[in-house]
């Protein structure tokens, strides 16, 4: 588990899914647990509105959560000088 926080950590990845937020339901005791991580590098993670699990949108014979991540992507845009053809 070490190595794999040191590798993480390495790469630039940060954890962008709050702590107990939980994601996933274990099909015999029926407990919430929280199996999985989202993450983003620092230079995505300035893109980042929220991050948060969609408990009402559980499929049907599912135990994991949908994740919804909104991101602020703005795409720059130039407009092309006219070039004069002579």
């Amino acid at each position: 588990m070490e190595n794999l926080i040191e590798a993480v950590v390495n790469v630039g990845l940060e954890l962008v899914l709050p702590s107990g937020i939980p994601m996933h339901k274990h099909s015999i005791t029926k407990c919430w647990s929280r199996l999985d991580q989202v993450f983003l590098s620092a230079y995505s993670n300035v893109s980042l509105i929220s991050c948060d699990t969609l408990p009402g949108e559980r499929g049907i014979n599912t135990d994991h959560l949908p994740v919804l991540m909104e991101l602020d992507l703005v795409v720059i845009t130039i407009e092309a000088e006219p070039i004069l053809n002579f």
